[in-house]
């Protein structure tokens, strides 16, 4: 009888395991094989000749309307893909720009959003100065879990050096 409820435990165990690897599984470079069909709220990226020190950068972020609206958004469909795809819509639209896509995602690495157990999501990221220095300032919506996007991270990040010059949040 011990043996049966130990090949029924390990079984399930198995089972479980499997099911949730293919819910998770990712191809080789990374990216979620789940594809979101449409992005209905999108983040913002510009490019502006702001140079912003630790007040103005106070009083300009958050960019409240942005978070609630993606925040609102994908509350209840969160999701590593759909993340996946937010970051890559903002990557486009700084090529589009004409910026450095390969600084841009360098940077939104050093805001932790990339990290597929961080519950957030890109809103707002700007191509400006920060004390004179090139920098993205960069807005993410998180949560402690999917059902709870109504926090903020705001990011101040060097372009050169990759160091974050200023960091704010809610939580």
């Amino acid at each position: 009888m011990r043996n049966l409820s130990l090949i029924i435990g390990v079984s399930a165990f198995f089972i479980s395991t499997l099911l949730s690897c293919s819910e998770n599984s990712t191809d080789p470079s990374g990216n979620s094989e789940e594809v979101v069909e449409e992005i209905t709220a999108k983040p913002t990226v510009i490019i502006t000749s702001t140079d912003y020190n630790s007040e103005l950068f106070r009083i300009s972020f958050p960019k409240m309307e942005l978070l609630q609206e993606i925040g609102a958004a994908y509350q209840k469909n969160y999701s590593n893909a759909l993340k996946n795809q937010l970051i890559k819509y903002m990557a486009d639209k700084v090529d589009t720009l004409g910026e450095s896509v390969e600084i841009f995602n360098a940077c939104m690495e050093v805001t932790g959003c990339k990290i597929s157990n961080s519950v957030s999501l890109p809103t707002y990221a700007e191509r400006a100065k920060y004390d004179g220095e090139d920098a993205w300032m960069i807005q993410l919506v998180w949560g402690s879990s999917p059902f709870d996007l109504g926090h903020y991270k705001c990011f101040a990040i060097s372009m050169n050096s990759k160091d974050t010059l200023y960091f704010k949040r809610c939580k």
